[in-house]
C-alpha cells in the first residue's frame, strides 16, 4: 500500500510507503496533477472509516509490475462487512 495500513490500523507509528504510487493516484488531489477517478486514497479513507466503525474488513493487494520495481497497476478486492468490491488503480501516467 502507499502508506502502511499499519499505522493507520494501530500499528507502528513511521510513515512508510511500501508500494511506489504516482501523486494524483495516493492523494486526494494533486496540486500538478488532476484528481483522477480510480483514486487509491478514496478507497483507503472509505476501508478506514469502516474499520473506525467497526466493521469487519477484508482485504487483498495485488501488485502487477513492468520493467522496474514500481508497480504498473494494482488490484485491490476488499470486503466490508461481506460485501465485496473491487477496484483496479493504473499507477503508469499516459
Amino acid at each position: 500500500m502507499g502508506i502502511s495500513s499499519r499505522t493507520r490500523g494501530g500499528g507502528g507509528r513511521e510513515r512508510i510507503n511500501i508500494v511506489g504510487m504516482l501523486e494524483e493516484l495516493n492523494r486526494s488531489g494533486s496540486p500538478r496533477y488532476r484528481k483522477i477517478a480510480a483514486n487509491y486514497y478514496d478507497m483507503e479513507a472509505e476501508i478506514r472509516a469502516a474499520v473506525n466503525g467497526g466493521s469487519k474488513v477484508d482485504i487483498d493487494l495485488y501488485i502487477e509490475y513492468g520493467d522496474s520495481n514500481v508497480p504498473t497497476e494494482l488490484t485491490a478486492q476488499y470486503a466490508i462487512d461481506g460485501i465485496v468490491e473491487r477496484e483496479v488503480f493504473t499507477n503508469v501516467r499516459g
